[in-house]
């Protein structure tokens, strides 16, 4: 089962919105060295000093509790066209990359802004934040909390699909117990 836990205000834009793709320049499956639905293994080599995070743990972007989840943490990342360091929160759902979480720390959001767009061209949403959603890749922007992410559409498309199939099992279950029980037969 998927558990729902909300971690930050604003929802990772790229996690669930699936949408057209309105003009999303580079809606390539992929994040610089990494390509999205990668194994885990081949991100480990890529990223060697990756470390595991637990469920407990909150760098700030919102989240889902699952055994299939998996999530790795990476410091000091350098990134074309942002100036400082970025750490990485890099999600594996059923051991493939699914999201990138990008924390830009020191970096501002304008230089954020420009990169993105440099990236991806102009967003495919702008309220209440930039956001942009192709057919392979969402890539969702809080500034205010100082960080972005590229997904996997296709990931994101599994998992809503699974957690719209549990919420309707839940609806079901509830139905059932909220149904008045039978009468009793009538003793003779």
């Amino acid at each position: 089962m998927v558990a729902s836990r909300s971690i930050s205000t604003t929802v990772l834009v790229a996690l669930l919105a699936v949408g057209p793709a309105w003009g999303m320049r580079n809606d390539q499956p992929g994040f610089d060295k990494l390509k999205l639905r990668q194994p885990l293994s081949e991100v480990q080599k890529t990223y060697p000093k990756m470390r595991k995070m637990n469920d407990s743990e909150n760098l700030g972007a919102a989240t889902i509790l699952s055994p299939l989840l998996q999530r790795y943490h990476q410091l000091g990342v350098k990134l074309s066209g942002l100036s400082k360091p970025v750490s990485l929160e890099l999600r594996f759902w059923k051991e493939q990359l699914w999201v990138v979480v990008v924390y830009f720390g020191e970096n501002s959001r304008d230089d954020v802004v420009r990169m993105l767009k440099k990236r991806y061209g102009e967003p495919t949403f702008t309220q209440p934040d930039p956001a942009w959603n192709g057919k392979q890749v969402g890539v969702g922007y809080a500034p205010k909390e100082g960080w972005f992410s590229v997904g996997s559409i296709p990931i994101a498309s599994e998992i809503q699909n699974m957690m719209a199939a549990e919420m309707q099992r839940l609806r079901e279950r509830q139905q059932q117990r909220s149904q008045p029980a039978a009468p009793a037969p009538v003793a003779p």
